[in-house]
């Protein structure tokens, strides 16, 4: 098992005790096994360890079909279109030199923009920052029901040898006009299989799994932390600048900022 509390296929686990602890075996982890961490690895944090990696559109029409989720989607994707070409200034005149018409926009810059305003996509934020991912995974501890916080660590290299454009697409820089994917050092992947949770791909029983990878290093990892160290893993944070002004543009970070108590 190694450093795994459990692995899975391509999918493993890690339990940490502390904060502490997990800067620890997240740097020794990850850095032993590949050579390094930065540029190799995107995160995620997620404030229960009992949530799945699934986008907010495949949580929200979870209980339909995956085809009649493929069609909803595509419907509500050309609505986007039709729509934002009649009101949407993407952030002013500066954003449509880039693009001569917004019908020149690909599907994946489409649905960039879409999230970036709200819209419930199948696109799933990642950071090249694994401290930006904490910072997300300790942000809403008041929703957590296991008791334990996520970060998890996805290998770019890996998921691109071992899984097609068909099945998982990885995007670094899907539309420059996306201040808030600069801020966040932000990327995404897609989920294009019929499975809901993005884990059950990297898993053995996964029909979307190829046996010949089980000697393999995981490409998926989930570091997991006790709720209990908020206080401590936020402090750390704030030592290192990472918050919610400097995270997210403009005066909705001041916002955030402001409820979040960072003035006091």
């Amino acid at each position: 098992m190694g450093p795994y509390t459990d692995r899975d296929g391509l999918f493993a686990t890690v339990s940490c005790a502390d904060w502490q602890d997990f800067r620890f075996k997240v740097s020794t982890v990850l850095s032993s096994t590949r050579g390094g961490i930065f540029g190799e690895y995107v995160f995620r944090g997620q404030s229960c360890s009992s949530w799945s990696l699934s986008s907010s559109f495949d949580r929200k029409w979870k209980d339909i079909s995956h085809k009649a989720r493929d069609n909803k989607y595509a419907e509500m994707l050309a609505a986007f279109r039709e729509n934002l070409e009649f009101y949407g200034d993407l952030g002013g005149a500066r954003a449509l030199d880039i693009k001569t018409s917004l019908k020149q926009l690909n599907e994946a810059e489409l649905e960039s923009i879409a999230q970036h305003n709200g819209l419930k996509t199948r696109l799933l934020d990642w950071s090249q920052s694994v401290y930006v991912a904490a910072f997300f995974a300790f942000s809403r501890t008041q929703d957590c029901e296991s008791g334990l916080v996520s970060i998890f660590a996805l290998h770019k290299r890996t998921l691109r040898e071992n899984f097609s454009n068909s099945h998982i697409k990885y995007a670094g820089d899907l539309y420059k006009e996306n201040t808030r994917q600069l801020w966040q050092y932000g990327a995404f992947t897609r989920n294009f299989t019929s499975e809901r949770q993005l884990e059950e791909l990297f898993k053995s029983s996964s029909s979307f799994y190829d046996h010949s990878l089980d000697a393999g290093l995981p490409c998926l990892l989930r570091f997991d932390i006790p709720v209990t160290d908020v206080a401590t893993a936020t402090d750390d944070l704030k030592m290192m600048r990472i918050n919610s002004m400097t995270i997210f543009p403009g005066l909705e970070g001041v916002v955030r900022w402001i409820e979040d108590g960072g003035y006091a």
